[in-house]
């Protein structure tokens, strides 16, 4: 028998498994769609957000429950998709991948309160790494 507490820990668990997949969707839909990446650091950030995404899924069937692995492009990127025929600058793609990053952070910021298990996992994993992303992105962002 599941408790309310276990559910919530699959839910939050659920919950950062569509984030991460989703930015994982955003990343190809740049690559695919909108430009190149000769630094490298999309697609080291691309890598990252897989990794955590598989790492959440073995968290949820550990804890007994169903990865729900449906994603979106974030809106920042489905906005400039959206422009169709003018391409984006670089400098706009960088900003709207740097906000979606931001927007990780503050799901994974302050998770303290949330189910012990949970709160170690974002704290020992989750958020340190995105900290990461968040961070090259941001430095790329403010680059020539």
């Amino acid at each position: 028998m599941q408790t309310d507490i276990h559910l919530q820990r699959i839910s939050d668990l659920n919950h950062f498994l569509h984030n991460e997949l989703s930015a994982s969707e955003t990343y190809v839909q740049v690559f695919t769609k909108l430009m190149a990446d000769p630094s490298g650091v999309l697609s080291k950030n691309h890598d990252c957000h897989r990794r955590r995404a598989a790492l959440i899924q073995d968290q949820i069937i550990e804890a007994g429950g169903h990865p729900n692995i449906s994603a979106e492009t974030w809106s920042g990127i489905d906005s400039l998709l959206a422009a169709g025929v003018v391409k984006p600058s670089k400098h706009a793609i960088h900003f709207a991948l740097e906000v979606g990053e931001g927007h990780g952070l503050k799901l994974y910021s302050g998770r303290e309160g949330t189910n012990v298990v949970i709160a170690e996992f974002v704290r020992s994993y989750l958020l340190p790494a995105q900290m990461w992303t968040h961070n090259r992105m941001r430095a790329l962002k403010i680059m020539p």
